[in-house]
């Protein structure tokens, strides 16, 4: 059980880290998307079809939905990029330290918030390992 609790917990960190990276660049992409540069490429959108208006009823206040809807998408994704990093680190910690329980709890926390389904069995496993011993 020990094995599986830390090949789960090694795997599972290892997609919080591309998970971590994808979300990285989904942030950069919403703030490329809210910049005031971009607005001529949304009334383009908008005009050719290509990108379906949200609502509003000139095309300067769609571009402006969108515009906030990304501002919004992007500020969610950096509470979730904090988050995952922050289970990142503490699950390193958690295997790193064999003895600490607290790292295990806490990184158990982060990975039901970032809802990493390996991760999160993995310290299960972990957490009923030390209750055996």
């Amino acid at each position: 059980m020990k094995k599986a609790s830390k090949y789960l917990t090694l795997i599972g960190n290892s997609l919080e880290i591309v998970f971590t990276l994808a979300c990285i660049f989904l942030v950069v992409v919403s703030f490329i998307i809210t910049s005031p540069n971009s607005v001529k490429m949304i009334e383009e959108g908008i005009t050719s079809g290509r990108i379906t208006p949200m609502g509003g009823s000139t095309l300067a206040e769609q571009v402006q939905i969108i515009q906030r809807a990304f501002t919004v998408f992007g500020i969610v994704l950096i509470v979730i990029v904090l988050i995952a990093i922050a289970c990142i680190v503490i699950t390193f910690l958690s295997i790193r330290e064999e003895d600490t329980r607290h790292f295990t709890i806490t990184a158990l926390v982060l990975s039901i918030l970032s809802a990493n389904i390996l991760l999160i069995i993995g310290l299960i496993f972990k957490i009923v390992d030390k209750e055996e011993e």
